[in-house]
């Protein structure tokens, strides 16, 4: 099962660079990253500033968001539980609605936000996000049970919601259009320093899951018996939901909301790898988050085609039906 999800990520990668709207060769691609296409100036700035930072950007992105699932899966034993459930990345939609909404006379958008206004959008993200985090772990220091902290932040998530369509109410056609385009979903677009961020904050979200691998194994055996292991079941929660809001705010800040890959790839993970340890999970989730992710991006550009199809319909598409089955089995995290 390693061998071939490292095998699969590395497929992905290089037919990442290679399909596009214009096709290069196994050669030139080698050429260009080794230095040695001497005056191929095209081939450079395509694989360089084109899909180099969209392939790193789906690889890192799709790590993160399937972790973060993994993460709220396990501390609600839910099996339908993704990071959305914190209401991290409806306080990014309000931070982005705010920016876009507000000042749609001075945003054009084709395709994805350039320039001033993709810093603006990607800092309101982050803010956004980090507002409502702030909010759910005030609350999980007044309440004990999972329960509660999972009505919480469905709650959050409800009224930050409830902000956007107000938002969207009172803006104009353009701006309701632009904000449409953002909600869809992207890995492209993003720069090196851009790409450099998201790794650093996603990094930090997988150490912590890591840390964390026999923490979480206690949880799915219930409450009791983590407190009869001698563990904090406040910290732990804590340091659970910081790691899956970094995975998620991050991703979230530079590429939009991407929907059912927090959700799918965990249960995809279980089935493959036939594994219920964390130390496994999270890295073996992560892989294949990365490999579904790069694949979504492949799919959304059909090669020779100018075209790119939103990323959420594309995860949709092969998320719902892994929804669907764990929904018809009635399976439990385990």
């Amino acid at each position: 099962a390693w061998v071939a999800l490292i095998g699969a990520l590395m497929v992905l990668f290089l037919a990442s660079i290679a399909l596009g709207s214009v096709w290069l060769p196994p050669h030139r691609i080698i050429s260009v990253l080794l230095h040695t296409n001497g005056g191929d100036e095209t081939a450079r700035t395509i694989v360089w500033s084109v899909r180099l930072p969209r392939t790193f950007t789906a690889i890192v992105a799709g790590a993160a968001l399937s972790v973060a699932g993994l993460l709220m899966q396990t501390l609600f034993r839910n099996p339908l539980a993704d990071s959305s459930i914190l209401g991290v990345s409806a306080g990014a939609s309000l931070g982005v609605a705010i920016v876009v909404l507000g000042t749609s006379s001075s945003i054009a958008v084709i395709g994805r936000y350039s320039g001033a206004t993709a810093i603006h959008v990607t800092v309101a993200s982050a803010i956004g996000s980090s507002v409502v985090l702030a909010l759910v772990l005030a609350i999980t220091q007044r309440v004990e049970s999972q329960v509660t902290v999972l009505v919480a932040g469905l709650m959050v998530a409800t009224i930050v919601g409830a902000g956007v369509s107000l938002l969207l109410y009172f803006s104009s056609l353009d701006a309701a259009r632009n904000f449409a385009t953002w909600s869809l979903g992207s890995f492209r677009g993003t720069t090196w320093d851009e790409v450099v961020l998201l790794t650093i904050a996603t990094a930090l979200g997988l150490v912590i899951a890591v840390a964390l691998a026999k923490n979480l194994d206690g949880l799915l055996l219930g409450d009791r018996y983590a407190v009869s292991l001698g563990m904090n079941l406040r910290v732990v929660r804590t340091l659970t939901i910081v790691a899956a809001a970094l995975c998620t705010g991050a991703t979230t800040a530079f590429c939009g909301p991407i929907g059912f890959i927090g959700i799918a790839v965990p249960h995809l993970a279980r089935g493959v790898l036939r594994q219920g340890r964390h130390r496994v999970l999270v890295v073996g989730t992560a892989l294949l988050g990365a490999c579904l992710a790069l694949f979504c991006e492949i799919v959304a550009q059909w090669p020779g085609d100018d075209r790119v199809l939103p990323i959420n319909a594309i995860t949709a598409m092969l998320g719902g039906p892994v929804v669907l089955s764990v929904l018809l089995r009635g399976r439990r995290v385990q």
